[in-house]
């Protein structure tokens, strides 16, 4: 999908559950996010979304163990697709599942 970061080949994500809290004094927006996300291989590396202007305070499995991620900056060239943020997935459990939650904090 040319309008998009995304990397469907490897990991889409199939649910979302959002938490958020309003500061109203401080005007801020903090939530939660956490992903179902489903990779199409067991080896599949990373997951890649689209954002835009988020400050992003963690990322981590749903279990709490702490993610790798880079939220790259902005594309001039590309604007309209915001900045990509590349989540590590975590290798393949001995299962085989091709599910993992993933959760982000972010304001």
């Amino acid at each position: 999908d040319r309008s998009s970061n995304s990397n469907p080949e490897e990991a889409v994500v199939r649910h979302l559950d959002w938490t958020l809290s309003i500061d109203f004094d401080k005007h801020v927006i903090q939530a939660e996010a956490t992903y179902t996300v489903e990779t199409a291989e067991s080896h599949a590396k990373k997951l890649c979304l689209d954002t835009s202007g988020l400050r992003i305070q963690s990322v981590r499995t749903f279990d709490g163990a702490p993610l790798d991620y880079i939220l790259y900056p902005l594309n001039v060239s590309k604007p309209y697709l915001g900045q990509l943020l590349e989540v590590a997935l975590s290798p393949g459990d001995a299962t085989g599942s091709s599910q993992q939650k993933i959760t982000i904090v972010y304001c």
